[in-house]
């Protein structure tokens, strides 16, 4: 895996989730995680407006080597009921460690927002993201939910 960065979306970033988008849809993904409805807006500025409004922050996710956008992660600096973290990592970008690191790193940035207990939700179905969240250390609360003090 290579090295990554979390940077704050901007309007110059619009190419890159576009093709981020798009590398979901051509997989048949309809449901991307941390996007926070960013495919039902008309508008890349009106999305970046609604990120400001937000109790969380979302960052994409850049590859150094290449600045290609791999990652999406959005941090909510209260519970909600998706919990404090989601992130999705770009198809083609998978089963190469970067899903882990990203919520190591989103870990890190939640406990500078204050989260001291942070809560991840997976779905049942996802054993991918299940290993990530364990081999991040958080444990099992319930069938969709697991926790770790920070």
């Amino acid at each position: 895996m290579e090295k990554i960065k979390f940077i704050l979306p901007s309007a110059e970033m619009k190419p890159a989730a576009a093709a981020f988008h798009q590398a979901f849809t051509d997989c048949g993904e309809e449901q991307i995680a941390g996007i926070l409805s960013l495919d039902t807006f008309d508008k890349f500025t009106d999305w970046l407006d609604t990120l400001k409004l937000d109790p969380s922050t979302t960052y994409f996710v850049f590859r150094l080597s290449d600045n290609r956008l791999i990652g999406i992660v959005n941090i909510q600096h209260r519970l909600s009921k998706y919990g404090h973290i989601s992130c999705s990592v770009r198809p083609d970008e998978r089963n190469k460690g970067y899903g882990a690191e990203i919520l190591r790193l989103a870990l890190d940035r939640a406990r500078e927002f204050g989260v001291i207990d942070a809560e991840v939700v997976c779905p049942a179905h996802n054993a991918a993201a299940r290993k990530i969240i364990r081999r991040n250390g958080l444990e099992k609360l319930d069938a969709t939910t697991y926790h770790k003090i920070l």
